[in-house]
């Protein structure tokens, strides 16, 4: 007999907590010992975090401002294929390859049991011989309504968040059938949701090589179905863009969408050195894709803060990477590297991202000094950091707990 993923959990975690309820070691494990006693909204970074061998992951909170104490090693699992996502008073950890489930979480017991974990297979994946759905990204419409998008198949999920059982979950899905490559998927990575319009970033690798142009494909949130952004034209519905390996999350601000591509830091990118790498702006309005900014260097992350200040990570080499400040305004980018980082070849940024309060954090998993730092937008220098994740940190988010 085969069980639900978070009724094997809850099985599986049902005798010690029995055994003992009221453990004060495993208590301040599960809850969030950083929470204030006060009255009013505490805000917190959220992380995902893995063993440098690869051989797991867990998770790391911390606070996002004051001393920013971390509680690490949360809920560890023996996936390190992850990516976490808050929303609200809760996040949502998603295990990748091999692994298919994403649970969600409370803030106020981030080391607990999730409020659920569910499987993201079903029977037409079974049905079309795919042996991993691999689930990349998590993207809100309102706190019942979501997409989850996996890079391992041609359809996207439409789900719920706030089902209390897996049968549930499941609400839709999204044909992305038509963007497939030669390799039978659109590596569908990454998405945005901005005025009642999702936005689905598509890397198109064909067998790991960047040979085919991405896709953002468009979606009305409110029917579901694909926008047509380009009528006049036949062809595919979606914009075409002319960066390559768009291995990041995709950014909005201020109308617009910036994708990035890094096609040299693929083992063998199938296109000259240099060819699709850089920054491309996307008018929400237009559809139009401008041309590519600082074209020629490897981008690997992006967070924006405004339109003067685009936050790039650029990729230089195996553990070698520079953080730069871009003015997408102009397309000027600023001499030097923020707050120093980079060009030291012993620097690894996984990801940026700004915070609720305007800060920059940056996950660093190089294999020295790996951390956390957060800079400081206006003047472009360290206000703290490493942080430690003990583990390695690969991804950040951020939520909040009022009490």
């Amino acid at each position: 007999m085969k069980f639900p993923i978070f009724l094997m959990t809850a099985m599986l975690t049902l005798s010690s907590c029995m055994s003992s309820p009221d453990d004060p070691a495993q208590a301040a494990q599960e809850a969030n010992t950083l929470l204030s006693d006060e009255a009013g909204t505490q805000f917190f970074a959220v992380v995902s975090t893995v063993e440098p061998s690869f051989s797991g992951g867990a998770h790391s909170i911390i606070e996002l401002s004051g001393e920013r104490r971390a509680q690490n090693d949360l809920k560890p699992t023996a996936s390190s294929d992850l990516f976490i996502i808050g929303r609200g008073q809760y996040f949502y950890r998603i295990e990748k390859f091999n692994a298919d489930n994403v649970s969600k979480f409370s803030i106020a017991s981030p080391g607990g049991d999730p409020e659920w974990q569910y499987s993201t297979m079903d029977a037409n994946d079974t049905a079309e011989g795919i042996t991993s759905s691999n689930p990349y990204s998590m993207v809100f419409v309102n706190d019942s309504k979501a997409y989850i998008l996996r890079y391992g198949s041609k359809r996207a999920w439409i789900v719920n968040p706030s089902a209390t059982t897996e049968a549930q979950f499941k609400i839709g899905e999204l044909d992305l059938s038509a963007y497939a490559d030669s390799d039978g998927i659109p590596e569908m990575s990454y998405g945005v949701v901005v005025n009642n319009k999702l936005y689905i970033l598509m890397q198109r690798l064909e067998f790991w090589q960047a040979t085919a142009a991405p896709y953002i494909a468009v979606f009305n949130t409110n029917t579901d179905t694909e926008i047509d952004t380009d009528p006049v034209n036949p062809g595919l519905k979606g914009i075409e863009l002319d960066v390559r390996n768009p291995s990041s999350k995709i950014a909005y601000s201020d109308g617009y969408l910036y994708a990035v591509g890094a096609p040299d830091s693929l083992f063998a990118s199938g296109i000259p050195a240099g060819q699709g790498a850089g920054l491309q702006r996307i008018d929400t309005n237009t559809y139009q894709a401008e041309p590519i900014l600082y074209s020629g260097h490897n981008v690997t992350s992006i967070a924006v803060s405004s339109e003067q200040k685009v936050y790039l990570v650029e990729y230089i080499g195996w553990n070698n990477v520079a953080l730069k400040e871009l003015n997408a305004s102009t397309g000027v980018v600023l001499a030097g590297n923020v707050a120093g980082i980079g060009d030291t070849s012993d620097r690894n940024i996984s990801d940026i991202a700004i915070s609720t309060d305007g800060k920059l954090w940056a996950a660093d998993s190089s294999l020295t000094d790996a951390g956390i730092y957060v800079i400081d937008t206006d003047a472009n220098t360290l206000e703290d950091g490493p942080i430690s994740t003990d583990l390695n940190p690969i991804n950040i988010s951020f939520c909040y707990y009022t009490r």
